[in-house]
């Protein structure tokens, strides 16, 4: 496990696309920087931060995190970030961890984004790719509309295993989180192991921006696409815990 920053201080397939006019500079002359701004605090106390990338004139978010600080080169390697990174950010809140960076790649500048947390199984820091910049534009993933985030989120682990069913009533997200011991059975099997179960908090989930952060009675959390998918991230009782939502092809709800 990786040296926390202690300070105090997310995304349908399609591409959102917005800069100035293509001028064809050579992004090996760009000065590259991500910049962390603090929002405060939600109403359950959790930090909020901001994470900025600016290039020449050009200032675009790039994402929300909690807590957040920029890393110098000579820490990189402990967040798994390349030697050759251009800018990198992060922090780490409640035994969890968001990272950031940027690289150039070719004739383009490509932003990462990856994760920790002290309840994983695995090692690494789960870096997909945020978006980049080529040719005096910004490509960034658009983010997930609201109807996408319905769902069952899992994590399945030998020490306990969470599910949340999201759900909507109205224009309302709804959350239901489950706990059972152990690891979880084949998705396709959870239909009949959740009939008998009744949630161990159950609440709506208040989307408090465009970003998809929300808060709830069970914790303030964050919806966010991680590849190809989706994911949330939970705070529960000051535990940060991260939960990916199950494809539709190997899960239904139940009724």
């Amino acid at each position: 496990m990786h040296r926390p920053i202690f300070l105090p201080f997310l995304f349908s397939l399609g591409l959102l696309s917005f800069g100035c006019a293509p001028d064809k500079e050579a992004t090996q002359d760009l000065n590259v920087r991500l910049l962390c701004e603090s929002k405060g605090e939600s109403e359950a106390g959790i930090p909020q931060s901001a994470v900025y990338t600016l290039i020449g004139e050009q200032k675009v978010k790039i994402a929300n995190i909690a807590t957040c600080d920029s890393i110098p080169p000579g820490d990189f390697s402990e967040y798994g970030i390349p030697d050759d990174a251009l800018a990198a950010a992060g922090g780490w809140y409640a035994g969890a961890g968001d990272y950031l960076y940027a690289i150039r790649e070719g004739e383009a500048i490509i932003y990462y984004r990856g994760w920790q947390d002290e309840m994983q199984e695995d090692e690494g820091f789960h870096y997909t790719q945020l978006g980049g910049y080529k040719n005096g534009k910004f490509e960034l993933q658009l983010p997930p509309k609201r109807e996408e985030l319905v769902g069952t989120y899992t994590l399945s682990q030998e020490t306990g295993s969470h599910i949340l069913f999201v759900g909507m009533h109205g224009d309302t997200l709804i959350g239901e989180h489950f706990v059972l011991d152990g690891i979880l059975p084949p998705l396709n099997q959870l239909n009949v192991l959740m009939t008998g179960m009744a949630p161990q908090d159950s609440a709506a989930l208040d989307l408090v921006d465009q970003s998809f952060r929300f808060s709830s009675a069970m914790g303030d959390g964050t919806f966010q696409r991680s590849g190809d998918g989706l994911e949330v991230s939970l705070n529960l009782n000051g535990q940060q815990v991260r939960l990916q939502k199950a494809l539709s092809k190997d899960y239904s709800l139940p009724e």
